[in-house]
C-alpha cells in the first residue's frame, strides 16, 4: 500500500514537472515568435512599401515614435531599450517586443554619446530620452559626411563674422559639430576654438589648422592664458563665468559672434537682418513667445539661451563681467570690499545679484541687456534657434537657423525633430558627393 502510494506521488510529480516544462516552453515560444506577428512589424513593412522620400530617419525609428505616441510612454520604452542593448538575448527580445531604434545597438552610439556599456540607472539612462534617438539616427547617419570634410574658415577681421566654441574636452562629437556649423555657415564666416593644453594638439590636428593648410586662418586661443586651463575638470560654471567676462570679448577676433556648443545642429546660415541685435540666444521652456508670462518675458526672455547664440562683441562688452582672471572670474568686487569668490556673479550697477545668485551666463547678459532695452523682439528667438522649447502653434512652419539640444522637447513629437533635421541631412549628402565629384575629377 505504500509502495503503491509512493509510485503515484511520483507520477504525479514527473506529471507537474512535465507540465511546468511544457509551460516554459510554451512561454519562450511566444516571445519568441510574438515579434513576427507584432503591430510594430506590421506598421514596419507598411512604411518599407509607402515610404520613397529621401529621407535620414529609417522606418524603424519612425514607427518607434509612433508606437510610443506619448512622451512618457516613449521615455519608458527607451529606458528599457538603452539598458538592455548589452544583455545576451534580452536584447534581440526587447529589440523586437518594443522596436527599438537600430542606433542604439551601433558602436558609433556608445563612442560618440559615451555610453556606458551598463547604463541601468536613471541617471545614466536620462540624457538617452526624450527625443535623443532622433538626434543620434541623425549624426549617426550624417557623420562620415560631415567628418570627410574640410574647415577652410575667412581669415578674421575686427568686424567679421565669427563662429566661437569654448571646449577643452577632447570630446568624441568635437569634430562633427564644428565642421557641421562651419559647413552650414559658409566660407565667409571665421572660426576661433578656446583649447586647453588637453585637447590642443588633437583640435589642431583633425582641423589642419597649420599654416599652408586648408584650416590656417583658425583662431587658436589658450584657455591658459586666462588661467582657465583645467575648466574641463571644474564644470558648466566656470565656462558660463568665462563667458560673460570682458577678458573672453577682448580676446574674440570679431564682431558679429555665433556661439556654439557641442549639442547644437544648425541648420542654415544667420541672415544679415540678425545682426542689429546685441544677443539672441534659443528658445527656452516658459519662454515661448508669445506664451510666456509679461514679468518673466521683460526681464530674461528676450535673451535667450546661450548654448546656441548670436552676441555683438562691442554690445557684449558694456555687460560683461570685469576684473583680472582667474581671480575675478564671477566678476570684480566694489573697491575696497573684500570677498570669497563664490559660484555666482557679483553685484554691479545693471543687477544685484544678492537674492537671485545667477551663475548663468545667459540670465545675466538677458537681464542685464534688458536694463539697456537692448533685447530683441519676442518673436525673434524661434526664428534664431530653439531648444528646450518650441513654439506652441505653427511648428510646421517653423524654420530656425539651428537647434540648441535637440533632444530636450519632451512635449513635442518627434517628428518635428525630424523635420526640422531634415534640411541639414540634405546639405550634408548633397556635400559630400560634390566633394567626392571634386575628388574623383582630380584624381583623374
Amino acid at each position: 500500500m505504500l509502495v503503491l502510494s509512493s509510485s503515484r506521488r511520483n507520477r504525479g510529480l514527473r506529471f507537474r514537472h512535465k507540465k511546468r516544462r511544457l509551460c516554459f516552453t510554451f512561454v519562450v515560444l511566444v516571445i519568441t515568435l510574438l515579434p513576427l506577428f507584432s503591430v510594430s512589424r506590421i506598421l514596419d513593412i507598411f512604411h518599407d512599401l509607402k515610404d520613397t522620400e529621401d529621407t535620414w530617419l529609417d522606418a524603424r525609428t519612425k514607427t518607434f515614435s509612433q508606437l510610443w505616441s506619448h512622451h512618457k510612454a516613449r521615455n519608458v520604452m527607451v529606458y528599457i531599450c538603452v539598458g538592455t542593448r548589452k544583455v545576451f538575448f534580452v536584447n534581440w527580445v526587447v529589440y523586437n517586443l518594443l522596436n527599438c531604434p537600430d542606433v542604439f545597438y551601433l558602436s558609433h552610439f556608445d563612442e560618440l554619446f559615451e555610453v556606458p556599456s551598463h547604463c541601468l540607472t536613471h541617471d545614466c539612462l536620462a540624457p538617452f530620452g526624450k527625443a535623443h534617438y532622433v538626434y543620434a539616427t541623425f549624426v549617426s547617419a550624417t557623420y562620415e559626411w560631415i567628418t570627410s570634410t574640410k574647415v577652410k574658415p575667412a581669415k578674421p577681421t575686427p568686424e567679421c563674422k565669427i563662429a566661437v566654441l569654448v571646449e577643452p574636452r577632447e570630446h568624441p562629437l568635437y569634430e562633427y559639430v564644428v565642421k557641421q556649423v562651419m559647413f552650414t555657415l559658409g566660407s565667409d564666416w571665421s572660426l576661433q576654438l578656446f583649447v586647453s593644453r588637453e585637447n590642443e594638439e588633437y583640435v589642431r590636428r583633425i582641423l589642419l589648422s597649420k599654416k599652408g593648410e586648408e584650416g590656417e586662418h583658425i583662431v587658436i586661443t589658450r584657455l591658459s592664458d586666462f588661467g582657465l586651463d583645467m575648466m574641463s575638470s571644474s564644470g558648466n560654471r566656470i565656462q558660463s563665468a568665462f563667458s560673460a567676462h570682458q577678458a573672453m570679448y577682448h580676446a574674440i577676433q570679431g564682431e558679429y559672434i555665433l556661439w556654439f556648443q557641442l549639442d547644437v545642429i544648425l541648420r542654415h546660415s544667420l541672415p544679415t537682418k540678425l545682426f542689429q541685435h546685441a544677443y539672441i540666444g534659443s528658445e527656452w521652456r516658459g519662454c515661448e513667445y508669445p506664451f510666456c508670462m509679461a514679468e518673466t518675458c521683460n526681464r530674461v526672455c528676450g535673451g535667450g539661451n546661450s548654448g546656441l547664440s548670436f552676441r555683438r562683441r562691442s554690445k557684449l562688452l558694456h555687460v560683461a563681467t570685469k576684473g583680472q582672471l582667474p581671480k575675478d572670474l564671477w566678476g570684480a568686487p566694489p573697491l575696497g570690499v573684500q570677498t570669497e569668490t563664490k559660484e555666482y556673479f557679483e553685484d554691479d550697477n545693471l543687477h544685484n545679484n544678492s537674492e537671485t545668485r545667477w551663475f548663468e551666463d545667459d540670465l545675466q547678459i538677458s537681464f542685464k541687456l534688458s536694463k539697456l532695452w537692448l533685447l530683441p523682439p519676442g518673436e525673434i528667438l524661434p526664428q534664431f534657434a530653439v531648444g528646450e522649447a518650441l513654439p506652441k502653434e505653427g511648428i510646421d512652419h517653423t524654420n530656425p537657423c539651428g537647434l540648441h539640444k535637440p533632444w530636450m522637447t519632451p512635449q513635442i513629437h518627434p517628428e518635428n525633430i525630424e523635420r526640422l533635421l531634415h534640411m541639414p541631412y540634405l546639405q550634408a549628402k548633397e556635400g559630400f558627393m560634390v566633394s567626392t565629384t571634386a575628388s574623383s575629377q582630380s584624381s583623374e
